[in-house]
């Protein structure tokens, strides 16, 4: 009788599919297929970040320009003292904290453009194709010993250092256009229109540099003033009115920054740290019961 043909051994039939992969990654590392939508991300999400910014920026300074000059109003000799700008201040502290996430946001986005370009590097990419088929044949081998473990854990390492930064970046795009986009095009849009308001404001209400003038006009002056000063406080509520709807939209705008800048990294490193536990366990040799 003729004796069956003896099957494949499991380290024969993975070896094809591991030779294929090793491939898939050197051509990925060296194309930069992931790396260059990564950073046309970055820099899209960099630009957005910094035009809100600017925005809230100028818009914390136009209310400054309204608290001045509703402040400048007083009368002389009326006995009416008002302090308007003071009703402004949770508004212009809620955008100062709200710019300080923008920069902290900025700060973010710009390492993560540094940290792209250098996982994109050439050195990176050849140093991957030294060590990824020197660590597969060690895979291969478990004769290797001492060298097996160490080169599937640099092979690994790098891994992490050439492709961590563009996959995290893909998937917070994802992410992004998914569920961060809409409530950010929506909350952009209305502190852009309150900043226009306030800018227009406090252009209707600069103050005029005082002219010399005869004693009958600065009475006329002087009632014309008590008119206006009598007028703040109904001037001021309109202005919290329409500034007052914004601090719904400055939350969702500093939610959606803090993820972007803050909890996505943060997830995304607790996620690296253990892929990178696990694949340090590769090389680890198997201890056999006695």
């Amino acid at each position: 009788m003729t004796e069956a043909p003896a099957s494949p051994t499991a380290p024969q039939v993975r070896r094809p599919f591991l030779t294929a992969l090793l491939l898939s990654v050197l051509l990925l590392s060296w194309t930069h297929v992931l790396d260059q939508p990564a950073a046309s991300y970055l820099d899209t999400a960099l630009k957005r970040t910094l035009v809100t910014f600017a925005i809230a920026r100028a818009l914390n300074g136009s209310i400054s320009m309204l608290q001045d000059a509703d402040l400048s109003v007083s009368p002389v000799g009326v006995g009416v003292t008002l302090s308007p700008g003071e009703l402004l201040d949770p508004i212009n502290d809620l955008i100062e904290q709200f710019s300080s996430i923008l920069l902290l946001a900025s700060i973010s986005l710009g390492a993560q453009k540094i940290l792209l370009s250098i996982s994109g590097a050439a050195a990176v990419s050849a140093l991957l194709s030294i060590l990824l088929p020197l660590a597969l044949l060690a895979h291969w081998r478990p004769s290797a010993g001492a060298w097996r473990t160490l080169l599937l854990r640099a092979a690994s390492v790098l891994l992490l250092v050439r492709f961590f930064v563009p996959v995290y970046a893909l998937a917070t795009q994802t992410l992004d256009h998914t569920f961060l986009e809409p409530r950010f095009e929506k909350a952009s849009a209305a502190l852009n229109l309150s900043r226009s308001e306030a800018q227009a404001a406090s252009a209707e209400h600069e103050p005029v540099p005082p002219v010399e003038a005869g004693l009958g006009e600065r009475v006329a002056g002087w009632f014309r003033d008590a008119g206006e000063t009598l007028d703040i406080r109904a001037r001021v509520q309109n202005l919290l009115m329409r500034l007052g709807a914004i601090t719904e939209h400055i939350v969702t705008l500093s939610v959606v920054f803090l993820m972007q800048s803050v909890l996505l990294p943060l997830l995304f490193v607790s996620l690296a740290g253990f892929a990178m536990r696990t694949l340090w366990q590769l090389g680890k040799p198997v201890q056999r019961a006695a």
